[in-house]
């Protein structure tokens, strides 16, 4: 049996925010092992979330079946018909929860999960010069990992993931703007595998994962 990923794997080798990779593989593990069970014993539990949040409704649909969907979402789809005629009686939008506006999607609770977890491994390693030595010649996390990152850590740790933050991303403009340069002087050969994925890394690092994020109370969302 082959050793699991870890997070340390993911430093090493991934090109993008370790925690967003940890987190999203986490979440494509809970919805292909989550599906028949939605489908069979836990269909009524599911139903009653009303559904999932757009970024992991999106995600489900990496995983299932046409057949599957027919199976999960009439009883939804009756329960939004529900909610709009009440705010059709009502003359404005119902204000309950769960809704199919504001689902209690269960991929969300094992995000906020996975996520917690993938910090505090992160913050152990961080307590090891061996630790400290690989994160810091990696990308990185993302910005909102980050400031997550940040807010857990204590003492100096904190002093020196803000300057080590500093650093890749000043590291990560350098290799795009090389690797901008040897296509433009069509000399391709010589892009560093770094550069290769400068232009991927550099939108995740700024932004991370939708799909493995999720804002905070303190954090404005796209639709706040």
């Amino acid at each position: 049996m082959p050793r699991p990923i870890t997070l340390a794997d993911a430093i090493r080798h991934h090109w993008g925010c370790p925690i967003c990779w940890f987190v999203e593989k986490r979440l494509n593990d809970f919805i292909a092992s989550s599906l028949q069970r939605w489908m069979t014993d836990e269909r009524e539990r599911f139903v009653a979330t009303q559904g999932l949040c757009p970024a992991h409704a999106d995600l489900l649909l990496r995983w299932a079946s046409p057949m599957g969907i027919a199976v999960l979402y009439p009883p939804l789809l009756q329960l939004a018909a529900d909610f709009v005629a009440l705010w059709s009686t009502l003359g404005r939008m119902p204000n309950t929860k769960p809704s199919p506006m504001k689902p209690r999607c269960p991929v969300c609770a094992e995000r906020a999960a996975a996520e917690k977890l993938a910090l505090r491994e992160l913050l152990d390693l961080l307590r090891t010069e061996e630790g400290r030595q690989i994160y810091a010649e990696s990308r990185g996390v993302c910005l909102p990992h980050f400031r997550r990152l940040w807010t857990k850590a204590t003492g100096e740790l904190r002093s020196w993931l803000l300057q080590t933050q500093q650093d890749q991303l000043r590291r990560l403009s350098d290799d795009l703007q090389s690797y901008r340069q040897k296509r433009e002087t069509l000399r391709r050969h010589a892009i560093t595998p770094a550069e290769e994925t400068a232009w991927a890394t550099a939108v995740e690092k700024l932004a991370g994962r939708w799909k493995a994020l999720a804002p905070t109370e303190s954090e404005v969302s796209c639709d706040g």
